[in-house]
């Protein structure tokens, strides 16, 4: 926003209008486990994110075969696939996601790591 600023004395006085400009990085966290367990605990993996502006987070299995797919950042993975809840493993997600830069241009990132599945 803009602020006045007044600094005086018992001589003078001096003013002078600024304007603060809030920049705070973008920042994205990802888990390395959950338990799709229905237990109202880590049921569901997702990212949590700061300042993302664009996201898309894919699962796959060892093999490659893409179990998930989602482009909202509050919608995550609930260990399923086609229905049935995944076998106790080691799962590869993929997420790419743009921000805004300090300058106020857009930029894209990658995430890439596993997610474990707990049962």
């Amino acid at each position: 926003g803009i602020y006045e600023l007044v600094v005086a004395n018992d001589y003078c006085e001096a003013a002078q209008e600024i304007e603060l400009l809030e920049y705070c990085p973008p920042s994205l966290y990802v888990p390395n486990a959950f338990s799709p367990n229905q237990d109202g605990i880590n049921d569901v993996f997702n990212a949590k994110g700061l300042r993302i502006v664009d996201y898309e987070l894919f699962i796959y299995d060892r093999w490659g075969l893409q179990l998930f797919k989602s482009e909202d950042l509050n919608v995550g993975w609930n260990g399923e696939y086609k229905g049935q809840v995944v076998q106790q493993d080691v799962y590869v997600y993929k997420i790419f996601y743009s921000f805004l830069k300090e300058n106020g241009n857009e930029d894209r990132d990658a995430l890439v790591g596993t997610v474990t599945v707990v049962k």
